[in-house]
């Protein structure tokens, strides 16, 4: 039970202090494809949370 607690707790805590470098990933990484695929309007009204 305390390492399944641990790792929820971790878990919980890694989405977090993830959230701003993975941000910074999708920008880079992912708009670029998308305004060349051109579903620029869907990830803009549908952003990754």
């Amino acid at each position: 039970m305390p390492v399944d607690f641990l790792f929820s707790f971790a878990e919980e805590r890694g989405k977090r202090v993830l959230t701003s470098e993975t941000s910074l990933f999708y920008c880079g990484v992912t708009f670029p494809r998308v305004a060349i695929t051109g579903s620029w309007s869907k990830s803009v009204t549908h952003p990754k949370a």
